[in-house]
């Protein structure tokens, strides 16, 4: 909403879609948010198993 409201709502929906084009992923910590580039190597080495 923050970021919407700086740059317009139009303009964040550009951004969104191209980087969801180019393989980013989101994750929202409560007032937060990580947007990094997605990895498969990543997801597997990040399961610890315990």
């Amino acid at each position: 909403m923050l970021v919407s409201a700086l740059i317009g709502r139009e303009r964040l929906l550009d951004l969104y879609a191209e980087a969801i084009q180019q393989g980013y992923r989101f994750y929202s910590f409560g007032d937060a948010m990580l947007v990094q580039p997605y990895s498969s190597s990543s997801s597997s080495s990040s399961s610890s198993g315990g």
